[in-house]
């Protein structure tokens, strides 16, 4: 069962079995683009497609908006996958948008 919070400028997704958190997302908004600040799969849950299936809801919740996110070089993929382009690079972690316009490149 996915359950969404928002308080604020901040949504919380957490994806519930029966009895406890599998999975939680949480996306900070502001007048210019929503930010995802976590994405994070309970290591017993990794592989199951959880962390997909929340990206997707966000992806949808956020679609009029330049979404963004900070991540580790190797999680690139999977964003990328999601529409997602790399904006910017610092050592190993890096930038990524979706539905910012302009120009939309991939440095990887």
């Amino acid at each position: 069962m996915l359950e969404v919070l928002s308080s604020g400028n901040c949504t919380e997704y957490l994806y519930w079995d029966s009895s406890q958190v599998l999975a939680r997302a949480v996306v900070v908004e502001t007048e210019e683009e929503a930010e995802i600040k976590l994405i994070n799969v309970s290591r017993h849950c990794r592989g199951s497609g959880i962390g997909s299936e929340l990206l997707s809801r966000i992806i949808r919740d956020f679609q009029h908006k330049c979404l963004v996110v900070w991540t580790f070089r190797e999680r690139c993929g999977w964003y990328t996958k999601n529409g997602f382009r790399v904006k910017e690079r610092r050592a190993n972690l890096v930038r990524m948008a979706r539905g910012c316009g302009g120009e939309e490149h991939n440095l990887y």
